[in-house]
């Protein structure tokens, strides 16, 4: 959550939805930030991670008060 929070403001879309996928690959694992349209607008790298599941798919809603 820490990882999605730090990159909100660069990647939201126009309606603040962001989908983040991880995918696990061996120890590490790479988080690909989306616009649910199949545009990547980010990717990070997680050197270490002992996530048990193969891959993961978040759906984030945000709201910036006021901002527009």
């Amino acid at each position: 959550m820490d990882a999605i929070a730090s990159h909100v403001d660069e990647i939201g879309t126009d309606d603040w939805f962001i989908l983040v996928k991880v995918v696990v690959q061996g120890r590490a694992a790479v988080m690909l930030y989306e616009d649910g349209n199949g545009h990547e607008h980010a990717r990070q790298m997680i050197p270490y991670t002992d996530f048990p599941l193969p891959e993961i798919a978040l759906y984030v809603c945000c709201s910036l008060g006021g901002r527009t």
